[in-house]
């Protein structure tokens, strides 16, 4: 991935280098749900899933301890059994690029390691920027930002028929774009976990 050059209608033309310190928002979050028709890669007895996905979670914050620690990733349940697992777009990305920093392979490895061996769910991809810039720019930088975070996942070994990825633009936003605090925090890619049950699971007779 090549990487662009800032312009002042970009969605990060107008970021300051912010510290990763900064909390990532706890507002309650929209899930996107993927195709309904993506390949089932395996499955999880339906009275096993809340015990699988949390012991993912639990494997998640452990090897990313130090992100969460400095607010970088934050790792959230969500919609019952779903996973969430958002990190800063100024952690992960250079302003108005789509090229994911090196410093932030490690992160990404670690989260690949994992999610390979909870291979029982599927992931979404999802890539958010702030209202800063065209409504056309933001469109095309979250999908490219996404579709990065997707390819490096590729990479490390998570299967593509487990994985899909999207862009949402500035049109979900997680806080205010008035303030910078709040564009900093809607600047993100989230990965959204989700158990693959087994279709058996709740198709009793009536």
């Amino acid at each position: 991935w090549s990487t662009t050059a800032s312009a002042p209608n970009s969605p990060d033309a107008r970021a300051t280098r912010a510290s990763p310190s900064a909390r990532l928002a706890t507002e309650p979050v929209k899930i996107i749900r993927p195709p309904a028709n993506r390949p089932r890669t395996g499955c999880i007895a339906g009275a096993a899933v809340g015990n699988y996905m949390d012991t993912q979670k639990k494997d998640l914050e452990k090897v990313l301890a130090p992100e969460v620690g400095a607010g970088a990733i934050n790792i959230a349940k969500v919609d019952q059994n779903n996973l969430l697992i958002t990190m800063t777009a100024q952690t992960a990305f250079d302003f108005d690029s789509a090229a994911i920093k090196p410093g932030f392979h490690g992160t990404l490895d670690k989260i690949a390691n994992v999610l390979v061996r909870y291979g029982k769910t599927h992931l979404t991809v999802v890539g958010h920027t702030d209202n800063v810039g065209t409504h056309q720019y933001n469109q095309s930088l979250s999908e490219r930002r996404a579709l990065a975070v997707n390819d490096y996942l590729r990479g490390k070994g998570v299967i593509p028929q487990r994985l899909a990825s999207l862009g949402q633009g500035e049109t979900a936003p997680r806080a205010s774009n008035v303030t910078e605090d709040g564009r900093r925090l809607n600047r993100r890619v989230e990965i959204i976990v989700e158990p693959i049950v087994s279709q058996a699971e709740g198709q009793s007779g009536g």
